[in-house]
């Protein structure tokens, strides 16, 4: 079944759409439009992909912004786009480190990270965030 998301560009816009077969590697999406569409995306003009409940979502829900709960789903981290937005989560995976100070970074073959929301009642089950499109990544705690 394919998952429902929310593409968002580093420019702001946005598609809705249903995704199959994602991968972390891929330079490219392949998308079914709400409208029933097939297109190719381009991950470099991409920030993140929400896999989301509902395209609609809750308006009124007010997103928890902090850790609450003792239970940990991960690492807490601190993510900043370079567009200033930020969020908070747990990353799934085991951040990529190095010691030493380098001027390029080296992700391997990946092009970015899960986290799980703070707030469970969320619409986003998961964010993909793309490393070309960070500012800054905390792990907190």
């Amino acid at each position: 079944m394919p998952d429902k998301v929310v593409l968002r560009y580093r420019d702001g816009d946005l598609l809705r759409g249903y995704l199959r077969g994602f991968s972390d590697t891929a330079r490219s999406l392949s998308l079914e439009t709400l409208e029933g569409r097939a297109t190719d995306v381009n991950i470099d003009a991409l920030k993140a992909i929400f896999f989301v409940k509902t395209f609609e979502g809750d308006r009124d829900h007010k997103e928890k912004k902090s850790f609450e709960d003792e239970h940990s789903r991960g690492t807490k981290v601190y993510v900043r786009f370079t567009d200033g937005e930020s969020i908070i989560g747990y990353r799934l995976d085991k951040p990529l480190r190095k010691k030493g100070f380098f001027l390029t970074s080296d992700f391997g073959e990946k092009t970015g990270f899960f986290i799980l929301p703070v707030d469970e009642d969320s619409n986003n089950l998961r964010v993909f965030v793309f490393y070309h499109a960070l500012k800054d990544v905390a792990s907190i705690g």
